[in-house]
């Protein structure tokens, strides 16, 4: 298949936002345990949280979307808060116990609020995007592309993380700024 301009750069989105994302979001429960001393209780927060406050930010988000003017800036805006947020889990270590467990369930319920929003205004926006005879064959490529690179990045990470102790703040703070990073390209 042959893509667009606009095709290959919502690969390349697609590719860094999943990189990030399956760098950071499968080892937040480790992170938690090793690093800040989280409880049962609270690792089901960190777990469940995601899932629930995405569902319930779809309610007002469609109603959102469908009022605003430019999804595209409604999708910058919903991407930025999310990272904004995101960020704060970089000082989450220094606030020491028994705090530091709680700010970040916090930080993870509140991020996934704006999170949501950017993934549904992402998904109108491209589909606008996509001429509709060519969505099907391009999403099946672009999942294709998206899949092999999270096997990738969540295996590397796991040997990234191998190599330091359980307990140490450092390489999680690494992989949360990279994950930022990477997400702001």
């Amino acid at each position: 298949m042959k893509f667009n301009e606009n095709e290959k750069l919502s690969i390349y989105n697609g590719l860094a936002s999943t990189a990030a994302t399956n760098m950071v979001n499968s080892y937040i429960p480790l992170f938690a345990i090793g690093v800040l001393g989280a409880t049962n209780q609270q690792i089901g927060l960190i777990v469940s949280l995601p899932s629930i406050i995405g569902m319930l930010a779809l309610i007002p988000g469609t109603i959102w979307l469908n009022r605003v003017h430019s999804k595209k800036n409604f999708a910058v805006i919903s991407t930025l808060l999310t990272r904004l947020l995101f960020s704060l889990i970089l000082f989450v270590p220094f606030l020491g116990s028994p705090y530091a467990a709680w700010v970040l369930v916090i930080l993870i319920a509140l991020l996934n609020f704006p999170g949501a929003l950017s993934g549904l205004s992402w998904q109108s926006m491209i589909g606008d995007l996509v001429p509709e005879k060519r969505r099907g064959e391009f999403f099946s490529s672009r999942n294709r592309y998206n899949t092999i690179a999270a096997m990738a990045v969540t295996f590397g990470t796991g040997v990234f993380l191998q190599q330091f102790d359980k307990d140490n703040a450092f390489p999680y703070q690494l992989l949360f700024h990279c994950c930022i990073s990477v997400c702001n390209v």
